[in-house]
């Protein structure tokens, strides 16, 4: 019982205190940049690569 309660109580305070940040990112206004060494490197990154630079148009416009 105590640890079930130990659990619980862990959990709320962490998310008690992800949620209490005041900052507020505009997610429109950032440009997300990929990095290749997530796995979009060789071939597939290749494969990627045009169809990152249309997304990358239609985001500036």
């Amino acid at each position: 019982m105590k640890k079930s309660m130990l659990v619980v109580i862990l959990i709320l305070s962490f998310m008690l205190i992800g949620c209490s940040n005041k900052k507020e990112v505009d997610k429109e206004q950032e440009i997300v940049e990929i990095e290749y060494w997530y796995g979009l490197g060789g071939k597939l990154g290749e494969a990627w690569k045009p169809l990152f630079k249309i997304l990358i148009l239609l985001k500036i416009k």
